[in-house]
């Protein structure tokens, strides 16, 4: 809800707590998945028994991957598998709305935005890419700088794909 209030400022701060709070697209240094589905980061875990996704979705590979691919939450034993934990993912749900704010009226807001992506956007992503550039048009200089910096970085080269980063 902050992410759409009148005041500039305070959408300003709502981009960067999500920024701080959001691992880089939902995974942390240890591989910890932040979900929208559960209060705690959910991390890899293999312990070779069969389970079931506490909030299984139509993206579920449990049964194609098996035990293998589990992120959990031992304190609430809580489990999903990879496609579930990535669709429930909380940047993936962040980003779009992050995307939105490249168009805000405020320069202030859009730096903020543009720092944002940089901390939780994939890199090498299209359509993150366009609407960057998308927001450079008709900006002040200050504010075109930031969206340079911000495309230079998420133009480089594609990070691990997602399964090799989950089993390393």
């Amino acid at each position: 809800r902050r992410l759409e209030d009148p005041t500039a400022v305070v959408r300003s701060a709502a981009v960067a707590a999500v920024a701080k709070l959001v691992p880089r697209f939902g995974f942390g240094e240890d591989g910890s998945m932040v979900v929208v589905c559960h209060p705690h980061p959910l991390v890899p875990f293999q312990d070779g028994k069969k389970f079931k996704c506490d909030d299984a979705c139509e993206f579920c590979t449990r049964l194609e991957e098996g035990p293998e691919a589990r992120w959990s939450c031992r304190e609430c034993l809580y489990d999903l598998c990879r496609g579930c934990s990535v669709h429930q993912s909380s940047a993936r749900v962040v980003l779009p709305l992050v995307l939105e704010l490249l168009e805000d009226p405020s320069d202030d807001v859009r730096l903020t935005s543009y720092a944002a992506l940089v901390s939780i956007a994939p890199r090498g992503n299209a359509i993150v890419l366009a609407r960057l550039l998308r927001s450079l048009r008709g900006r002040c200089p200050r504010v075109r700088c930031a969206a340079l910096e911000a495309l230079v970085h998420l133009a480089g080269p594609a990070e691990q794909d997602w399964q090799e980063r989950a089993a390393a």
